[in-house]
């Protein structure tokens, strides 16, 4: 058969990268017909994606908001400095 490519997403470490790559052999496996495992492979890789996307989106949710304390609780100092 044709070689296929399926993309999971980018990981930084290594060890998330290799889990994806196995997830995603896993799910493949149960397909009764090559063509199957690879359309169910297609689907886990998708599926990873966007769990991957999700996690990315709340990461910098959380790096938002730890900027915005960081940022007032600098400026509360400065305030508390000046009005003493």
């Amino acid at each position: 058969g044709a070689l296929n490519n399926i993309c999971g997403p980018d990981r930084r470490h290594r060890h998330r990268a290799q889990k994806d790559l196995e997830d995603m052999r896993a799910a493949g496996a149960v397909g009764s017909t090559r063509e199957k495992g690879l359309e169910i492979m297609a689907a886990e890789a998708r599926r990873i994606q966007l769990s991957a996307h999700f996690e990315a989106e709340a990461r910098a949710a959380q790096q938002r908001q730890r900027e915005d304390y960081l940022l007032k609780h600098k400026y509360y100092l400065v305030l508390l400095k000046c009005c003493r």
